[in-house]
């Protein structure tokens, strides 16, 4: 059985659904119909064996290049999940995830070329917090501060912890890292062709639909009406999406400082371990 040569690793919210299509219209990649198999990160599926996930694998037809996209990889260890001036830090242990992900892949696949997205840990934790509110696992009366310390709302934006664990295992030239708001935003045929290029398949061919969003958030009232009662949330969505400008789940500027606070110091740790600007995540709008 073939084993995969590269994964999508993170992050989360982060155009990885984006970056899932591009790689999946390729005649010469191979990705599994399962976009998220979660192998590395979930006890119950790694306890499924090797061979398991391999199996996923075995209709390539012989492609170029095989992998799979799971955007939670990319979170490792104990990671704080919540820091700031007011509050300590605060770890979490989720005992149905492993905390050793990036070491389990190296003992399986030490070869394997990683693909990255990064985006604004502001704008990405605020993305996070209405998943959850539309999972109904968060209560839309919560603050996202005050939900931040659940569902790695805040703990998966620290992107410096969570890459340098990685590097630590694999060489950088293993690696492909974007940065949301300038590569998939603004420079999104270019990224296209330097992904494929990484992955060593034909990098001139140009994909559809390079243009259109994927996951579109839905509608905040929606969200709202969604966590009380779903079945009264889907029986009257195209009407309840039209009341968004009514009543919306706000985050007020003072929500949004507190984010900015709390990611301030890693995203020059950041700069650091990249050798790149991050100036993007510091305009107005993007922190």
């Amino acid at each position: 059985m073939r084993p995969p040569d590269f994964l999508l690793i993170g992050a989360q919210k982060s155009g990885t659904s984006w970056l899932a299509h591009m790689l999946r219209q390729h005649p010469d990649i191979y990705i599994p119909p399962t976009k998220e198999l979660h192998f590395f990160n979930e006890r119950e599926n790694y306890q499924r064996g090797i061979d398991w996930y391999l199996h996923q694998f075995e209709n390539h037809e012989g492609a170029v290049s095989i992998g799979e996209c799971t955007p939670n990889y990319l979170w490792v260890g104990e990671i704080p999940d919540y820091v700031s001036r007011e509050f300590p830090i605060r770890f979490s242990r989720y005992p149905q995830l492993r905390t050793d992900t990036h070491e389990l892949v190296h003992r399986h696949f030490p070869n394997v070329k990683l693909l990255v997205s990064l985006r604004s840990p502001v704008d990405r934790a605020i993305s996070s917090y209405y998943h959850a509110i539309r999972a109904r696992r968060v209560s839309p009366r919560s603050s996202i501060l005050d939900a931040g310390g659940r569902e790695g709302i805040i703990a998966m934006g620290f992107y410096h912890e969570q890459l340098s664990a990685w590097l630590g295992l694999f060489p950088r030239n293993r690696f492909r890292i974007l940065i949301y708001e300038e590569d998939i935003r603004h420079r999104r045929e270019r990224t296209v062709a330097s992904i494929y290029q990484h992955l060593g398949v034909d990098s001139t061919f140009h994909p559809t639909h390079i243009d259109l969003p994927r996951n579109r958030r839905a509608s905040q009232v929606f969200m709202r009406v969604n966590y009380y009662s779903p079945l009264l949330a889907r029986r009257f969505r195209r009407v309840i999406s039209r009341l968004d400008k009514i009543e919306a789940i706000p985050i007020n500027s003072k929500d949004r400082i507190g984010l900015t606070e709390i990611y301030e110091e890693e995203i020059r740790r950041l700069e650091q371990l990249l050798g790149r600007s991050l100036d993007v995540w510091r305009t107005p709008g993007a922190m």
